[in-house]
């Protein structure tokens, strides 16, 4: 059969390729397909990544902007809480660059490509997978679904979609920062029951955005106009991108031999919308399984049950904060930074407790300590 792969991966994002490169490794027969005509075109994204997650994962360098050592919390009337540490913790990156530089090294191991091609189904053919689209078919043993926020594919296959989602805004503007400082804002008027930020790409610009549960830009046109005063005909030429964000996984992520990693699996965290970090630990469990159904005939349920222990309970935690954020009003935000500003012990306390990975340990010990003053149960 002249266009059987081992696997056929849909999605040529990081995951994707990712997923692409550790499976060529292993000798296997890999092929991406994606609709995009050049990889990491028109992805919005903050592109912060953690120093473990370069570590971890073995990631390109060459797409770092910048080198992140501190970060702080803005109240609504401008109390501020900073955190510094002596060495880089995180990594923002270009992502043109950074999905670039994995394409051309799973192209290095041997990894094929379909690019400009829109997959309209998957059909099981005997043993094999029927991949259809732009009027071509290629077959394969195995499919990985990597296909981001896009959940057509997954909703024709009964695997389902997220069952909800939140939406990311962000414009990257020519503004004054400190390039070594994420900026994270809170209160009702910019960002209610979330958050906004501000993440430098270099000293002179940054990627300003908020994350809300619809797609209205106005939170964020209001926050950079009165946060950055000078910048208003740069905000009319430099328009303000949105795209949904899973808020949990979708039903299933496995069905015989076809599997979904990443966004289109709903792995992204339901605190600050990131699927890198937790794509690629997923990706890393996918490629496990995939490699004993191919050499052993193996099946690929226990990827369900394995990444959904690893990261359910991180999602739920999230999704609880989330809940408890929307009901705090901004007179309560300030009560709070005061007492943590007068009672400095409580940052040595909590430092220990930040991953900037896994969110769940530090927020529960933030939700246990401070109850009383939220006014919660």
């Amino acid at each position: 059969m002249r266009h059987l792969y081992d696997v056929i991966i849909i999605g040529g994002g990081p995951v994707g390729l990712y997923t692409a490169k550790k499976l060529a490794q292993k000798g296997f027969k890999i092929c991406v397909i994606e609709r995009k005509t050049r990889v990491g075109e028109g992805v919005l994204c903050t592109g912060l990544i953690s120093k473990e997650g370069f570590e971890r994962f073995s990631l390109p360098v060459e797409s770092i902007l910048t080198q992140i050592k501190s970060f702080a919390f803005n109240s609504p009337k401008g109390q501020r809480l900073e955190y510094s540490y002596s060495a880089p913790f995180a990594f923002v990156v270009n992502r043109e660059i950074f999905d670039y530089k994995l394409f051309e090294s799973a192209i290095k191991d041997g990894v094929e490509y379909k690019l400009g091609v829109m997959v309209r189904s998957i059909d099981k053919d005997g043993r094999f997978y029927a991949i259809y689209g732009n009027d071509r078919k290629w077959w394969a043993r195995s499919v990985v679904i990597a296909t981001g926020n896009n959940y057509r594919l997954q909703k024709n296959l009964g695997l389902g979609k997220p069952p909800g989602f939140l939406y990311g805004l962000q414009v990257e503007l020519p503004v004054n920062v400190d390039e070594t400082n994420i900026e994270i804002y809170l209160g009702k008027d910019y960002a209610p029951g979330s958050f906004a930020w501000v993440v430098p790409v270099n000293h002179r610009g940054a990627r300003i955005g908020t994350i809300l549960n619809d797609a209205d830009s106005e939170y964020l046109k209001r926050f950079i106009k009165e946060k950055f005063d000078s910048v208003d005909m740069e905000l009319e030429r430099n328009r303000i991108n949105s795209k949904p964000i899973a808020y949990g996984p979708i039903k299933k992520s496995v069905q015989d031999r076809i599997i979904v990693v990443g966004e289109a699996a709903g792995q992204v965290k339901t605190t600050t919308g990131g699927g890198i970090f937790t794509g690629l630990l997923c990706a890393d469990i996918a490629i496990n399984y995939l490699e004993q159904a191919l050499k052993k005939n193996r099946p690929l349920d226990g990827y369900e049950v394995e990444w959904r222990s690893a990261l359910s309970g991180e999602f739920e935690v999230g999704k609880k904060i989330r809940r408890i954020a929307s009901s705090i009003n901004d007179r309560t935000l300030e009560h709070l930074f005061s007492f943590v500003k007068h009672n400095r012990f409580w940052v040595d306390l909590l430092i220990p407790k930040i991953n900037f990975d896994y969110h769940s340990d530090f927020l529960l010990y933030c939700l246990k300590s401070f109850i009383p003053l939220l006014k919660i149960s």
